[in-house]
């Protein structure tokens, strides 16, 4: 990955358990994972830095048309509870019979509930607590309900969004458009022509399920094509399926845009909503290496617009690559940046 994975708290969690009760994650099924990426020899995660480091470890990808049984899988939960339910479903309906199926989450994000999570797929399990996180685990799947499990999974899937638009949970604005893109949509809105130049071959950084990117090709005709690119596999997949109507005027990369990966370049505008969170850590070398990548894809006197927090200070980081920098617009603590590159 580009920039450093690091362990979240309830994996520290989880590697106490495993020492305690002398589990060794080889041959594990690892799901959810950031910083367990690589000690279990199968691995599912949609991210495509931690899908790297995974492969380089020796793991290898998991295979969903694969009915493999596993005898050891372990699940970092997540803050978007459908997205913790479904990959519990998963483990239970690839485990086999009595496998040991581990699940960790922080309590702030919902892991004082894991026992209950188990309990309503009719698996009994033991439970541990330690650096705020909680650790649940069975050796009983071979008793979870098939319904509830398929209900879980279905929960999780691809679906449409209230306003029609594809999702799946644990996306960016899984439910609902995100206030910060919401903002820059407001702005490009309102905005004259001769402030901003949106026009001829883009890049939308992190687009998420493609809500940015659509409103543009929309309402900009001279868009010639809009690349959207996205670390999350199932974004990607999202984005695809919102802007088909599009056809050629779009197109879609799975890339993890703080690493190495090959990026557009001589673009004629970028717009972005950079990410500046990693699990809990607030990341804001995440935003600047989004401004950094920017910059090496941009053709000179081109176009950057970005999303930020207000707190963010992302101008000092333009002022290496870019000119013309101004705030367009500050609203419900969102800014909307513009820059020009040198």
């Amino acid at each position: 990955m580009g920039l450093n994975v690091r362990m979240r708290e309830s994996e520290k969690a989880l590697l106490h358990v495993l020492e305690d009760i002398s589990v060794n994650l080889s041959e594990a099924l690892v799901m959810g994972a950031v910083g367990l990426v690589g000690r279990g020899t199968v691995f599912h995660t949609p991210y495509k830095g931690e899908s790297d480091l995974a492969a380089s470890k020796g793991g290898l990808p998991f295979d969903p048309s694969n009915n493999h049984k596993y005898a050891k899988i372990i699940v970092i939960g997540t803050k978007q509870k459908e997205e913790t339910a479904g990959l519990v479903a998963m483990a239970l309906e690839r485990a086999a019979h009595d496998a040991l199926v581990m699940v960790a989450l922080e309590n702030d994000w919902g892991g004082k509930g894991l026992d209950k999570l188990l309990a309503s797929f009719g698996c009994p399990a033991d439970h541990f607590s330690k650096h705020k996180s909680r650790v649940v685990w069975t050796s009983s799947s071979q008793f979870a309900d098939p319904a509830t499990i398929d209900k879980a999974l279905k929960a999780a899937a691809l679906h449409r969004r209230a306003d029609g638009e594809w999702t799946e949970a644990g996306v960016f604005s899984f439910e609902k458009l995100d206030r910060g893109t919401a903002l820059l949509i407001e702005t490009l809105n309102k905005s004259r022509a001769d402030i901003f130049t949106i026009a001829g071959h883009g890049a939308d950084f992190g687009c998420g399920i493609g809500d940015l990117s659509k409103y543009i090709l929309k309402n900009f005709d001279v868009v010639k094509k809009l690349t959207v690119i996205d670390h999350d596999s199932r974004a990607v997949s999202c984005a695809r399926l919102n802007l088909e109507e599009f056809g050629t005027r779009t197109g879609a990369l799975w890339a993890d845009i703080a690493s190495n990966d090959p990026l557009p370049r001589g673009l004629d505008f970028v717009v972005m909503n950079p990410p500046f969170h990693q699990g809990k850590q607030q990341r804001i070398d995440l935003g600047q290496a989004f401004i950094s990548k920017a910059a090496e894809s941009l053709r000179a006197n081109s176009t950057l617009l970005i999303v930020a927090n207000v707190h963010l200070p992302y101008e000092e980081k333009l002022k290496e690559d870019f000119k013309d920098i101004m705030v367009l617009q500050s609203k419900d603590g969102f800014k909307i940046i513009q820059a020009k590159r040198k």
